[in-house]
């Protein structure tokens, strides 16, 4: 069951950031819609690599899932900073910034749930498992909007999203 849970979560993280990494806007800022997603792809390309290493991971125990938990975060928070260094066209900046946030927030969602899961007990281990759907974390739901305002803007993420 650790394997699948693994497995589950990075895909759900892989896809949302990656998705979102089809656009947004941070600093606000000159950067053409053409540029960006230039920049936004080959960004997306490399975290889908990073992704797909933690998908490979298998934790055999509770406590290799934890240690898997922290590096999507860690993973997640890298994320976070390398959207930040992307400065996004002035019409997408709030919404690149909500990708950048949420990155961040998802980051801290996954350390919260890792330590939750570090201190639990074996009872307590299916509710805690059913609150592992990205779609009830905060810092995804964020990503989501950010990439949903973006596609509402006209920028196609092709692939990504």
């Amino acid at each position: 069951m650790g394997k699948r849970l693994a497995a589950l979560l990075v895909v759900a993280s892989l896809g949302i950031v990656a998705a979102g990494c089809g656009g947004g806007g941070g600093g606000g800022g000159s950067t053409s819609k053409a540029d960006y997603l230039e920049q936004m792809q080959a960004l997306g390309n490399q975290l889908s690599s990073s992704f797909s290493d933690l998908g490979n991971a298998k934790p055999t125990d509770l406590s290799s899932s934890v240690a898997l938990f922290n590096d999507v975060a860690d993973a997640l928070d890298d994320a976070g900073d390398k959207l930040d260094s992307v400065e996004p066209p002035d019409e997408v900046s709030d919404a690149h910034q909500k990708l950048v946030d949420g990155a961040h927030e998802a980051a801290d969602d996954f350390r919260g749930l890792g330590d939750q899961l570090e201190n639990a007990k074996l009872s307590e281990l299916p509710q805690l498992l059913s609150q592992l759907n990205p779609a009830n974390l905060a810092g995804f739901k964020k990503m989501q909007q950010a990439v949903n305002e973006l596609k509402a803007k006209g920028y196609d993420l092709g692939e990504l999203g």
